[in-house]
């Protein structure tokens, strides 16, 4: 991540399901009732940097400890919860991934901008190494055919390849415009028209 990536700044403002530990006045208007407070339990869209902190951070149940207990001890303590807790969105589900991997070129990626983006912020969260290794594998397969179709001498796309280029993600289709441009612009150099 980049500080300046304004591709990562807007994959952060993506939301993800969330449902609260505690019930927390004057936060309603997250849940589109101003003034009221958030209950425990209930389910809000939250973007993805405001869910990373709440979900991490933790609040204390019940009386201070000790001031002489470990601070490794204290976060440890089942008095410790988040203040929130991530649901799974349905792009993570297991019909989803199973989807996915059947046939990673049917799916549509379209509706979920910065896929790839949030595939990441989520697996570094949970730590998830096995959905890293399906979403590469699935990147990697749509890169190929990416590649392929980047390769048409025309821009004129029909059928199976027209439903897929319409279900790229925003970095698939900047994959696929910079590899048809090169791709056009090579062949205009070696035919010498450029």
């Amino acid at each position: 991540m980049s500080y300046y990536d304004i591709d990562d700044i807007l994959a952060d403002s993506q939301r993800l399901p969330c449902k609260f530990n505690f019930s927390i006045p004057g936060l309603g208007y997250l849940n589109g009732r101003p003034g009221d407070p958030i209950k425990e339990n209930d389910k809000v869209e939250l973007p993805i940097w405001l869910a990373n902190i709440l979900a991490i951070c933790a609040a204390q149940n019940g009386e201070d400890n000790d001031a002489d207990n470990d601070e490794e001890e204290n976060e440890n303590s089942p008095d410790k919860q988040a203040f929130i807790r991530l649901i799974e969105p349905e792009f993570f589900s297991k019909q989803f991934l199973n989807f996915i991997k059947s046939d990673p070129l049917r799916i549509s990626l379209a509706p979920y901008a910065y896929y790839y983006k949030i595939v990441t912020k989520w697996s570094y969260l949970f730590n998830d190494t096995e959905l890293v290794g399906l979403i590469s594998k699935m990147f990697v397969t749509r890169a190929s055919e990416i590649s392929a179709l980047s390769y048409k001498s025309n821009d004129q796309f029909s059928g199976g390849n027209r439903e897929f280029l319409n279900g790229l993600e925003i970095s698939e289709k900047d994959l696929f415009k910079t590899s048809h441009i090169s791709y056009k612009d090579m062949k205009n150099w070696m035919a010498g028209t450029k």
